[in-house]
Parts: structure tokens; C-alpha cells; sequence
């Protein structure tokens, strides 16, 4: 009655299937590997621990070996510096210099951070200029113990030759100023820092314009930098004469088209002309236009009123 009862028990709780004796086998070899792991660690860890020398040992130790081990650790915590740290473990090198002329290994080499010397040559590239030492500062993250370590090294050039160098006459000369109302593109490309791309685009915005009343509105042309823009003002010049100008009572019925006048403010100036009748001065076409002061200034000088 045992038997028969303890065979009963074995095939209901311990008789497996070939599927879960086959996944009974992995995850024995699983384990397995596991265990062998955690063994080969630990005997690595306690290799690792004989090998580190006892107070005695040290102690024992001939000043041979101990210079070896102090170089080693050294060695060891030199690699555990970071970037920024080790910029300013190294000895600088300090001389006399321009901050608008070095470059970043010589930055490097003055004890600043990797990372702020990249920022200089960044703000260099773009046009940047330092023209007072305390100008540094004003570059993020420069630090003000640098500053004031490399304060009296600084020397910035002043130097009264211009920023540009170009193979053209001075200024000095007996030539003609350039009259941007009547110039062509070749006569537009004599000018420094003008070249194709940019006389076109003059000449393409003076067209929609009807003519440029005076010389500050090149600073509208799309490309038109405020330095390129002062570099080439002592050589130009406006004719106001030639403008081309706008009879806003017959073409405010027809068709009307000025880049300071947008579509919404086209179609008030209609609506009130189709109202009131033409208009007879500029101040009821700002009011008719809901034009600001500024917008009615620059508009004023292309408006006819006939």
C-alpha cells in the first residue's frame, strides 16, 4: 500500500515532460555559468589584494620601490583629472599677448580651459573683437582668477589701419562717389565687400523701392551687414531726384506694390479712397493706412499726391 501510494506521488510530482526537462537543463547551465563567474571575480579581487603592499611591507620597502609606487599613483590620478582640472594643473606659460591674434593651443598653453578657449576663437570667427582687456569677461565662463592672472600680459594693437585690406585706391583720391540710384552692378562691385550676389540684390531691392532716399536703407537689403554697410558709406551716395514715385490716387485704384506697404494696409487705402474720394495730403493717407509715425516718415518721400 506504501509502494503503490509512493509511486502514485512520484508520477503525479516529480515525472516531467521531455519540454520541461529540457528547460530544466538550461537553466541549470544558466546557473552553472553564473556561479562560475562569481567565483573567477572573487579569486580576481583577493589576486588583486595580495598584490597591494602591507604598512610593513612599505615600511621594508628600499626608497627604489617606493618611488616607483609614488609614480605609479601619481600616474594613476593624473588619468582621473579631468579636462577642465588639467588645464590648470599644468604650468602656463605667460608672455605678453593679443587676444584678437592667438589661437586656442596658445590659449591652452596660458592655463585657460579647453572649452573657453574654443569659445574665443567661436566668438573670433564671427566677427568678434576684443577692443578692452576686461572685454574677456564678457565671454561666458571665463573666469575671473584667469583674468586677473593674465590681465598684465595682455596688450591689445591699436593700430589706426583699417579692419579691411583691399587692392583699391583710397579714399584719399579724386574719384567719383558711387550714386546708388543710377550705379550698375559693375560699378556696385568696385565697392569693397560688394560682389555679385550683393550689387544684384541692391538693384533688385531699389527697383521695388522706386529708389533709395537715403543711404541707411541699404541696411534693409536682404545680406547687408551693419559693417559691410560702414565700410562702404564713405563711397556712396543718393540722388533723391531720380526717385521713382508713387501717384497713389490713380494707382490706389489699379494696382499698388511698395515693400513698406503691406496688402492689409493696401486694401484700407482703397477702402477709403472708394469712401472719401482722392487723397489730398499725406497725413490723411496715414490716418486712411493706420500707419504709425515711423511708417508714415519712410513712405512719405515716394508718395505723389495728384
Amino acid at each position: 500500500m506504501a509502494f503503490r501510494f509512493l509511486r502514485s506521488f512520484v508520477r503525479t510530482y516529480l515525472t516531467m515532460t521531455r519540454r520541461e526537462l529540457r528547460g530544466n537543463i538550461i537553466l541549470l547551465c544558466i546557473l552553472t555559468i553564473q556561479i562560475l563567474i562569481v567565483l573567477f571575480t572573487h579569486n580576481r579581487r583577493s589576486d588583486l589584494q595580495d598584490d597591494e603592499p602591507t604598512g610593513d611591507e612599505l615600511l621594508s620597502s628600499t626608497p627604489q620601490q617606493s618611488d616607483e609606487r609614488s609614480v605609479n599613483l601619481s600616474q594613476i590620478k593624473d588619468l582621473a583629472v579631468s579636462d577642465d582640472e588639467s588645464s590648470i594643473k599644468i604650468n602656463p606659460v605667460l608672455n605678453s599677448f593679443d587676444p584678437n591674434s592667438i589661437e586656442e593651443q596658445q590659449w591652452i598653453k596660458m592655463g585657460v580651459p579647453v572649452y573657453i578657449a574654443q569659445r574665443i576663437i567661436k566668438y573670433l570667427s564671427k566677427g568678434g573683437k576684443f577692443s578692452e582687456k576686461s572685454d574677456l569677461m564678457k565671454i561666458y565662463g571665463f573666469r575671473s582668477s584667469d583674468y586677473q592672472r593674465l590681465e598684465p600680459y595682455i596688450f591689445i594693437h591699436t593700430s589706426s589701419s583699417p579692419i579691411y585690406k583691399w587692392d583699391k585706391p583710397e579714399l584719399n583720391d579724386a574719384r567719383p562717389l558711387v550714386e546708388l540710384n543710377s550705379a550698375t552692378q559693375l560699378e556696385l562691385e568696385k565697392l569693397p565687400q560688394i560682389g555679385p550676389k550683393r550689387a544684384q540684390r541692391i538693384i533688385k531691392y531699389r527697383s521695388l523701392l522706386g529708389g533709395f532716399y537715403n543711404l541707411e536703407q541699404l541696411l534693409e537689403v536682404y545680406g547687408m551687414d551693419s559693417t559691410v554697410f560702414l565700410l562702404i558709406k564713405p563711397m556712396i551716395r543718393v540722388d533723391t531726384t531720380t526717385i521713382t514715385p508713387i501717384h497713389i490716387n490713380p494707382t490706389i485704384r489699379d494696382s499698388l506694390y511698395h515693400p513698406y506697404l503691406k496688402f492689409k494696409i493696401i486694401n484700407r487705402l482703397r477702402a477709403y479712397q472708394q469712401s472719401h474720394g482722392p487723397f489730398t495730403d499725406l497725413a490723411s493717407v496715414c490716418r486712411a493706412g493706420l500707419l504709425n509715425e515711423d511708417l508714415c516718415t519712410k513712405i512719405a518721400p515716394y508718395l505723389k499726391l495728384d
